[in-house]
């Protein structure tokens, strides 16, 4: 009872202050490291997980000033614990600063698609007078798309001087994932977007956003195994699409929120996990 109890609260806690997801894009940056044989991989897995853990965190910290979705149960956690989220993003910030001035090397491409990134994010979070990134009708999943491909791909390979054509194939295909992995995150805000963000679930209903969403991780995984022959022996690999996929099957419109930034989430921690096998 007590275990069960400890669990109850540390699941919601780990979940509204962003671990999960900063988890999951480290080890997804760590995975696509690892498929690529850099060098530096949990050094970079770190500047990810601190970096995911400021930018969500800040954006939950400035709702929470502006009262914007106060009603919902994310946003109850983060207004109790605004002192908390405050202290992770000065720690985040300090953290994350310090480790990018060890990995950076010089590489103005890479600086500046990271600095991109964080632009898109600033202004995705906060108004640019009374205009953000967010109300551009179909732009909110191909922005957090962009991002995560930049964190997790772009950045540490470019960084690293694994500059070639490659490169951009293989990011593109993690394109592909995230969009297919946020498609369930834009059918669980139905409720919470407004009709003039023209989110995919908005455009094409419930059922064929779901369905859109399972065919893209199957070409996820179709062209990971062509561009990455040594993922058609992991059997891992083929467990944890396998696994991602069942969870996209059972998305329904009354699944509530831990499904998806719980289940949904951690999901891309097992996917992150066996591209480093």
């Amino acid at each position: 009872m007590k275990f069960t109890n400890k669990l109850k609260t540390l699941l919601p806690f780990f979940i509204y202050s962003n671990g999960v997801v900063s988890l999951a894009t480290a080890l997804l940056c760590y995975g696509i490291c690892i498929q690529n044989s850099m060098p530096n991989t949990i050094e970079y897995a770190l500047f990810i997980f601190f970096s995911t853990l400021l930018t969500y965190n800040l954006q939950r910290y400035l709702k929470a000033i502006q009262n914007i979705n106060g009603l919902t149960s994310h946003m109850v956690w983060v207004n109790k614990n605004r002192n908390y989220l405050l202290t992770t993003l000065i720690v985040s910030a300090i953290i994350s600063t310090f480790i990018f001035v060890k990995l950076y090397n010089g590489n103005l491409l890479s600086g500046g698609i990271l600095i991109l990134s964080a632009l898109i994010s600033l202004f995705y979070i906060k108004n640019i007078g009374k205009f953000n990134l967010r109300s551009v009708p179909q732009l909110k999943i191909h922005l957090i798309a962009l991002i995560w491909v930049i964190a997790t791909a772009y950045f540490p390979l470019i960084n690293e001087s694994k500059f070639h054509s490659n490169v951009w194939l293989y990011g593109s295909i993690q394109y592909i994932y995230i969009i297919a992995i946020t498609i369930p995150f834009d059918i669980r805000d139905l409720k919470y977007d407004e009709p003039k963000y023209k989110t995919i679930p908005q455009l094409l209903g419930f059922k064929k956003a779901k369905q859109l969403s399972i065919l893209l991780m199957a070409l996820y995984f179709v062209f990971s195994i062509a561009i990455k022959p040594a993922l058609q022996s992991n059997a891992f690999f083929y467990i944890a699409i396998t696994y991602t996929i069942v969870l996209l099957f059972l998305v329904t419109e009354k699944r509530n929120d831990f499904y998806y930034s719980g289940w949904i989430e951690a999901s891309i921690i097992i996917v992150g996990i066996s591209l480093s096998n």
